[in-house]
């Protein structure tokens, strides 16, 4: 039985992909360009590009921007690839003072920033009075319970290995609040600060995130700040190709 679970393992570790998800052609470019192998697969509205990474199996994927898209594309890649581990990354915006533009972030904890509740009101709007909603986060466990969830997190082996592996790169963990917006009214990006404790928001992470741990997929967020509103640094996409550069050398150790 030992020999059987030790071939099983082996067998899952030589053949193991590692999925790579990002939402812009500048956050998969660089990616797609340093696979060896490579094949392209598009299904429904996404781009597949399986191959090589430094020596790793891999596919490569871009999701398109906002919750929606980061959903269905995971959903789809997990059912089409089987992927092992799950990395979620791109650019996002630094809402607190001190993170400045290239810093790389871990998520380690993910917020649906867009889901809320209000008290009722008749004639008047209060954008203040929102109070963050766990339903659009729920999800049925092993024995069918509805299963609630505040946020969800980065898996704690692969957030270790990040930490670990970023040290020289000044890799740092971080709160990341997803929504479908682009924020850059101050007091709103102090609302999200206050409300979620969250230093960092973008479209995407928490939703792949939740697909990820449906499936019990080991998922890792990883950002590069492109811009913060707070310093009025105005955002960037062109500093994505520096993460991925990172990542490349990253999943050597995966």
């Amino acid at each position: 039985m030992k020999k059987f679970l030790l071939v099983v393992f082996l067998v899952n570790s030589l053949f193991a992909k590692i999925l790579i998800q990002g939402a812009m052609p500048i956050e998969v470019d660089t990616l797609v360009a340093n696979l060896k192998d490579k094949k392209e697969t598009k299904v429904a509205s996404y781009l597949f590009y399986e191959g090589k990474l430094n020596g790793k199996e891999v596919v490569i994927q871009r999701t398109l921007k906002g919750l929606t898209n980061a959903a269905a594309a995971t959903a789809i890649a997990i059912e089409r690839f089987h992927p092992s581990i799950i990395i979620n990354q791109g650019t996002a915006g630094a809402i607190v003072e001190g993170l400045k533009f290239g810093t790389i972030v871990i998520g380690e904890k993910l917020y649906n920033a867009g889901s809320y509740r209000t008290d009722f009101s008749e004639y008047t709007i209060n954008p203040l009075g929102r109070r963050p909603m766990k339903g659009p986060l729920e999800l049925l466990d092993d024995n069918n319970q509805k299963q609630v969830n505040e946020y969800f997190t980065s898996d704690e082996k692969l957030v270790k290995k990040a930490l670990e592996f970023g040290k020289k790169y000044k890799v740092q963990k971080a709160v990341i609040a997803s929504a479908d917006a682009f924020n850059k009214e101050l007091l709103w990006l102090a609302y999200l600060n206050k409300t979620y404790n969250a230093n960092v928001e973008e479209m995407e992470s928490v939703a792949a995130a939740q697909v990820a741990f449906a499936y019990k997929i080991p998922f890792l967020s990883l950002r590069i700040m492109s811009d913060n509103m707070v310093e009025r640094v105005e955002y960037d996409p062109k500093i994505a190709i520096k993460l991925q550069e990172f990542i490349i050398k990253f999943v050597k150790e995966l």
